[in-house]
């Protein structure tokens, strides 16, 4: 009489081989993970500076009077920052920011504040994150304060946009 399966020996063979195979693609695994984190911070970064941008240009929010203190602080190159957990005051500036990204806040306290929250929140440094906005000239810096461009968890801080590029945070300009 013949028996169909597999010994212990069989599967302990098949338990081992996975094991291996699991222990040489875990890493792999990680380092894609960390990548697209920190291509997702870029992107969002790079989508916050051309916002921005694109708000600063449009007449009709640069001549809102609560606006014009706004753009008037971000433009004379002082740094700007927005907590990742918390939305800033509302006003025709931040509005059509807001819109243009694509997370429109329906008002304190609305689903969409969460909506808005969720989208703006940074893939490696989750809760610790700030979104920092500087110019200089013409040029405008957007990084993620508490990031790191490797993907790791580590506390990176840049004070401003002169040491943006050394400092190790995510950033776009």
């Amino acid at each position: 009489m013949e028996r169909k399966g597999f010994s212990l020996v069989e599967l302990i063979i098949v338990i081992a081989i996975m094991a291996i195979l699991v222990g040489v693609m875990a890493p792999m695994l990680m380092r894609y993970i960390e990548k697209s984190n920190v291509s997702a911070d870029i992107q969002l970064c790079d989508t916050v500076r051309e916002a921005i941008n694109i708000a600063r240009s449009n007449i009709d929010i640069r001549n809102d009077p609560s606006s014009a203190p706004q753009i008037d602080y971000l433009e004379s190159g002082n740094i700007y920052s927005i907590n990742m957990t918390s939305l800033t005051a509302q006003t025709a500036f931040t509005d059509e920011v807001a819109e243009i990204i694509g997370c429109k806040v329906i008002g304190n306290g609305a689903d969409g504040e969460e909506v808005a929250r969720s989208m703006m929140k940074s893939k490696v440094a989750k809760n610790s994150g700030l979104l920092v906005m500087q110019m200089d000239g013409n040029n405008l810096y957007v990084w993620i304060d508490h990031s790191d461009a490797e993907g790791k968890d580590n506390d990176h801080t840049c004070s401003d946009f002169s040491n943006v590029e050394t400092s190790g945070v995510i950033y776009s300009r």
